[in-house]
């Protein structure tokens, strides 16, 4: 039997924690403001179809939004299994 490295998906709760806003600001953003939350799938085509995310999409979003807003000024910062830490 081959191993399998599968990466869970995220659900709206745990992009919600990473990105520290609530559920319902998620929900409306991925329905009116798509270029304001990382890059989803839906799973599905009817309306109620669940949404997710991969990891490395979230991480990569959330790098490109610091780099993007901080052109200027120079961050270190590291993205973990608890989110976006930064030096104190």
């Amino acid at each position: 039997m081959s191993e399998n490295n599968f990466t869970p998906l995220l659900t709206f709760k745990d992009v919600s924690e990473r990105l520290s806003i609530p559920v319902s600001t998620l929900r409306k953003n991925v329905s009116a403001n798509k270029s304001a939350v990382p890059p989803f799938i839906k799973l599905g085509s009817s309306s109620n179809s669940p949404i997710r995310w991969r990891l490395q999409d979230v991480e990569d979003w959330l790098q490109e939004q610091f780099e993007t807003s901080n052109a200027d000024q120079e961050f270190n910062f590291t993205i973990d299994n608890k989110g976006v830490s930064m030096p104190k």
